[in-house]
């Protein structure tokens, strides 16, 4: 990776800043705002995200849930800022189109965001829990248990999820940026 998530969120803000593309966003004052707030929310979480591990001894384990809970909501959070930052400047963006994004998401769902019953509505419902004596700062064993009787154990490792959601992240901001840019491109042929 050329350029990390934080350096590619300047660089978008940098095109949504220039003078036409802004005068042109500015027009439309709920358009702007989620187009400000989205890149203020990605900066933001890139924050949380950086500084996770930055404390990892004699911590409780109310600690580690609180730091594993809110590393996983950051992810989605910024995640959602991402799509919804596409949204607002007229490009696609589908989450799904990233398998590492993707990923991120599906864990942070079976351990935070519906850990008793995943799937609803579906045949098979799935239970998820946190086996306490795996926790620490670099991951845990996660058990998930199906109504139709299957038992799985995996290991979440906070190394491989930041990694997975940076990557992720880092394309789909380049999708942002580049398209973004090539808008603009066409804007300014026009102009002349």
């Amino acid at each position: 990776m050329t350029a990390d998530v934080s350096d590619l969120v300047t660089q978008v803000r940098e095109l949504v800043n220039e003078p036409q593309r802004q005068q042109e966003l500015l027009q439309d004052t709920a358009k702007w705002n989620r187009v400000t707030s989205a890149l203020d929310v990605l900066g933001d979480t890139q924050e949380a995200v950086n500084a996770y591990g930055s404390r990892t001894s004699d911590q409780t384990y109310g600690e580690l849930y609180l730091k594993w809970y809110g590393l996983l909501q950051a992810f989605v959070v910024q995640q959602d800022a991402a799509r919804l930052l596409a949204g607002a400047l007229g490009i696609r963006l589908d989450l799904d189109d990233f398998e590492d994004l993707r990923i991120v998401r599906d864990t942070r769902i079976s351990v935070v965001g519906h850990p008793v019953e995943e799937g609803r509505g579906s045949a098979t419902k799935s239970s998820h829990f946190i086996s306490r004596p795996t926790l620490s700062p670099g991951g845990f064993e996660l058990l998930s248990f199906t109504d139709d009787g299957k038992t799985r154990v995996a290991t979440v490792s906070s190394k491989e999820l930041i990694y997975r959601q940076a990557t992720g992240m880092h394309k789909a901001l380049e999708k942002i940026r580049d398209l973004t840019n090539m808008a603009g491109e066409s804007d300014d042929e026009y102009a002349t």
